[in-house]
């Protein structure tokens, strides 16, 4: 389990790298596209071997209680309901068993509704203000 939460790490960081990578098109910087196509390469092969393990990210849609954990919440014009905002990082299942919980910033509307569904998430460590 240790290898697999390395592997982990690995893909946080190469998710990192791509996300500031955003945007940068082949026509701007190829050398940096070249990289960025190859990492994401990298990435999928990782995901398949840990898959292959049974080792795979967590589905926040059906995420069972007590497996994500808010850091934050913030407030967002134009919606109704909670909705997730940004993914900090991803949860992982290995045969069945959360080896590590999601974290993940929720957006909650501006005027809270009567009609109001539950919370996505329970687990909290942030609130917004």
């Amino acid at each position: 389990a240790v290898l697999y939460r390395e592997l982990i790490d690995v893909l946080d960081r190469i998710d990192g790298w791509l996300n500031s990578a955003e945007g940068i098109s082949a026509k701007e910087d190829q050398i940096a596209a070249k990289w960025t196509n190859r990492l994401e390469m990298v990435a999928k092969l990782i995901t398949k071997l840990l898959a292959k393990r049974r080792v795979i990210p967590l589905d926040l849609l059906t995420a069972p209680a007590g497996t994500v954990t808010v850091v934050d919440r913030v407030m967002k014009p134009g919606i109704e309901q909670e909705q997730l905002e940004q993914t900090i990082e991803r949860g992982w299942i290995w045969n069945g068993e959360l080896i590590r919980k999601a974290l993940v910033v929720v957006a909650i509307p501006e005027q809270p509704s009567s009609d109001r569904e539950p919370p996505l998430f329970t687990d909290t460590i942030g609130t917004a203000e």
